[in-house]
């Protein structure tokens, strides 16, 4: 069960800011049930009664569920935090002086094969196109990670600029599967358990955010979507999406991102974390 959505039942485990919540949230639903077989005094006296509630419990929820939300927002940036070092651990496990030597060598072997160096083109014939791609397959059933990496680093940057078109069309057959090729030569079992932890720590975040938007409605304070204002507003306008880049933002509850006013209305978000940038 989610720390800051409304549930339907207690237990004894349960902070006691989120019982609070949960009786208010039944006495809601109990008025909302019958209010059309009260009388109008009975209505107005049971009203009363869950406004007493809410004003009584004001400060035990809010400060229940700021600080469930400031642990998810710890616990999101812990998961950033190991997905960064893990990718980092890749990076660093490899010998840059060897990557290099074994990518000068392909590079070499390439320009051979090509013929025209200096134009980066094939000299139009179909022995070049084939000789290039045995290279390429060649380094990619070595078992060597480095000299697999070496081609598929090369091939995916070859010049094709004066090529002939079938032979554009064999690199950037080449260049695709190299960017795969890739893809699983950088990606360690380490680096897809902390993507797939912080991309999960991330939805959850998201997911909490709306919870605190409940919240606030069952306290009579709903956040709303232009003017956001109120202290249930600061905190859900602590986690935002940047509407270009789409990059996740977290600011502090003083920072003016927080405390001004936002003209933007809410927007779905792209998950950020996952593959490699070294």
């Amino acid at each position: 069960m989610s720390m800051l959505n409304i549930n339907t039942r207690t237990n004894s485990d349960m902070p006691a800011y989120h019982k609070a919540l949960l009786e208010i949230r039944a006495a809601q639903a109990e008025l909302k049930k019958y209010e059309s077989i009260m009388t109008p005094y009975e209505r107005h006296t049971i009203n009363e009664s869950i406004q007493s509630k809410v004003a009584a419990n004001r400060d035990l929820v809010y400060n229940g569920v700021k600080g469930a939300w400031l642990n998810f927002i710890s616990g999101y940036k812990d998961a950033v935090k190991r997905y960064l070092q893990a990718e980092q651990n890749e990076i660093n496990s490899w010998d840059s002086g060897k990557l290099g030597t074994e990518m000068h060598t392909f590079q070499m072997r390439l320009n051979q094969a090509i013929g025209m160096e200096d134009k980066g083109a094939l000299a139009g014939n179909t022995q070049n196109i084939n000789q290039v791609k045995a290279m390429y397959q060649e380094a990619m059933n070595s078992g060597d990670r480095y000299k697999q990496r070496a081609a598929a680093e090369v091939i995916r940057g070859v010049n094709t600029k004066n090529m002939q078109r079938d032979q554009v069309v064999e690199i950037r057959l080449m260049a695709r599967n190299a960017e795969e090729q890739l893809k699983t030569l950088r990606t360690s079992d380490a680096l897809q358990k902390a993507a797939a932890e912080a991309n999960q720590a991330q939805k959850e975040l998201f997911e909490q955010r709306e919870g605190i938007k409940a919240v606030a409605e069952t306290m009579g304070e709903p956040v709303d979507q232009v003017f956001q204002a109120g202290d249930y507003a600061k905190l859900t306008k602590m986690l935002q999406v940047d509407s270009g880049t789409r990059e996740v933002k977290l600011y502090g509850l003083d920072a003016p991102e927080v405390t001004g006013i936002s003209f933007a209305a809410d927007f779905d978000h792209d998950l950020v974390v996952g593959g490699n940038n070294g």
